[in-house]
């Protein structure tokens, strides 16, 4: 029997690296976080698979070298947000799409996001929105953010949850972004348009 990584990596050469994000490992975290919530998995076996997708996705992500000039995208998941796979296969999209990407991982407040977006001067930021769906807190600190970040820096929203949220990611002029592929066509419309931050 093959294991995850081999089976993986059979999948990276048969659909390559964006392919591999859309066909198999997408369906496999959402057939994880099913399974989870119907009381199939336990917390510990769905943290493990996660944990081990997640290795996976960070190994690949260290071996594609990008010039210092290519554009910086900050990659993050708001405060409360602790699910980070989203965040972690948009920062394996972007690097794919020519970004250096600076991954900070989960559940970060808003002052925190900007300070680091302003030290790394990024292009564009990505927030991953995956669960809750109902955060009370979570529009206070969109709102926030899109406050103390540059004006001039775009705020790309995608995720399972994102929709949840949308009156306030349009009231901030956050890009929502539905399905895997509007991901990677933002970040091109985004390079191919006025520079702003990098």
């Amino acid at each position: 029997m093959l294991g995850l990584e081999e089976v993986l990596d059979r999948g990276m050469i048969a659909l390559g690296y964006a392919g591999l994000l859309e066909k198999v490992l997408v369906p496999l975290l959402h057939a994880i976080g099913t399974s989870w919530a119907a009381g199939e998995l336990t917390a510990g076996q769905e943290h493990g698979a996660t944990a081990a997708l997640k290795d996976y996705l960070a190994r690949n992500l260290r071996s594609m070298q990008l010039p210092g000039t290519a554009p910086r995208l900050l990659v993050t998941t708001p405060a409360g947000q602790l699910h980070e796979m989203g965040a972690a296969i948009a920062a394996g999209l972007a690097r794919k799409a020519g970004w250096n990407v600076i991954y900070l991982g989960a559940s970060l407040p808003a002052e925190e996001i900007v300070s680091a977006a302003v030290k790394n001067q990024i292009r564009a930021l990505a927030l991953s929105i995956i669960y809750p769906g109902d955060d009370p807190e979570l529009p206070g600190q969109l709102r926030r953010l899109r406050r103390l970040l540059p004006e001039a820096i775009p705020i790309l929203v995608g995720g399972q949850a994102a929709e949840a949220y949308g009156e306030t990611l349009r009231e901030i002029g956050a890009h929502l972004l539905v399905g895997l592929e509007a991901f990677p066509k933002m970040l091109e419309a985004l390079r191919s348009g006025p520079s702003g931050g990098a």
